[in-house]
Protein backbone atom coordinates (compact mmCIF):
# COMPACT_ATOMS: atom_id res chain seq x y z
CA UNK A 1 0.00 0.00 0.00
CA UNK A 2 1.26 3.56 -0.60
CA UNK A 3 -0.02 6.86 1.17
CA UNK A 4 -1.24 9.48 -0.96
CA UNK A 5 0.93 12.44 0.60
CA UNK A 6 -1.26 15.38 -0.27
CA UNK A 7 -4.65 13.94 1.48
CA UNK A 8 -2.97 11.01 3.58
CA UNK A 9 -5.36 8.24 1.40
CA UNK A 10 -3.85 4.46 1.25
CA UNK A 11 -3.50 3.60 -1.88
CA UNK A 12 -2.99 0.22 -3.92
CA UNK A 13 0.25 1.47 -6.01
CA UNK A 14 -0.86 -1.53 -8.86
CA UNK A 15 -4.07 0.29 -9.03
CA UNK A 16 -3.39 3.52 -8.54
CA UNK A 17 -4.20 6.06 -11.60
CA UNK A 18 -2.76 8.80 -10.64
CA UNK A 19 1.64 9.06 -10.22
CA UNK A 20 4.98 11.27 -10.51
CA UNK A 21 7.51 10.92 -9.76
CA UNK A 22 10.07 12.78 -7.63
CA UNK A 23 13.69 12.89 -5.94
CA UNK A 24 14.10 9.40 -7.41
CA UNK A 25 10.87 8.24 -6.07
CA UNK A 26 7.23 7.52 -7.40
CA UNK A 27 4.45 9.02 -5.43
CA UNK A 28 0.75 7.87 -6.22
CA UNK A 29 -3.11 10.12 -5.68
CA UNK A 30 -6.11 9.43 -5.14
CA UNK A 31 -7.34 12.10 -7.66
CA UNK A 32 -5.31 14.73 -10.15
CA UNK A 33 -6.70 17.59 -7.74
CA UNK A 34 -4.19 15.83 -4.64
CA UNK A 35 -1.30 15.13 -7.96
CA UNK A 36 -1.63 18.79 -8.95
CA UNK A 37 -1.24 20.13 -5.19
CA UNK A 38 1.97 18.16 -5.10
CA UNK A 39 3.65 18.90 -8.03
CA UNK A 40 2.77 22.65 -7.61
CA UNK A 41 5.11 22.21 -3.72
CA UNK A 42 6.59 18.74 -3.37
CA UNK A 43 8.21 19.55 -0.14
CA UNK A 44 5.77 20.97 1.27
CA UNK A 45 3.82 17.47 1.68
CA UNK A 46 7.28 15.22 1.72
CA UNK A 47 7.69 16.78 5.33
CA UNK A 48 7.18 13.92 7.64
CA UNK A 49 3.08 14.94 9.02
CA UNK A 50 0.90 12.69 9.80
CA UNK A 51 -2.70 12.72 8.41
CA UNK A 52 -4.26 14.77 11.89
CA UNK A 53 -1.16 16.95 11.91
CA UNK A 54 -2.48 17.85 8.21
CA UNK A 55 -5.82 18.48 9.01
CA UNK A 56 -5.10 20.53 12.16
CA UNK A 57 -3.20 23.19 9.93
CA UNK A 58 -6.11 23.12 7.26
CA UNK A 59 -8.47 23.56 10.29
CA UNK A 60 -6.27 26.51 11.71
CA UNK A 61 -6.08 28.14 8.20
CA UNK A 62 -9.81 28.09 7.38
CA UNK A 63 -10.42 29.20 10.89
CA UNK A 64 -7.70 32.26 10.43
CA UNK A 65 -9.82 33.15 7.16
CA UNK A 66 -13.58 32.64 8.80
CA UNK A 67 -12.75 35.25 11.67
CA UNK A 68 -9.86 37.18 10.02
CA UNK A 69 -7.29 36.26 12.80
CA UNK A 70 -9.29 37.59 15.76
CA UNK A 71 -11.18 34.84 17.48
CA UNK A 72 -15.29 34.11 17.69
CA UNK A 73 -16.83 36.59 20.54
CA UNK A 74 -19.23 34.35 22.72
CA UNK A 75 -22.65 34.89 23.61
CA UNK A 76 -22.52 38.47 21.60
CA UNK A 77 -19.97 40.33 23.81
Amino acid sequence: MANDPVCGMMLDPQTAEFKTGFNSGTYYFCSNACKLQFERDPFRYLKKKGFIARFLERLASANAKEFKGKPPTCCGQ
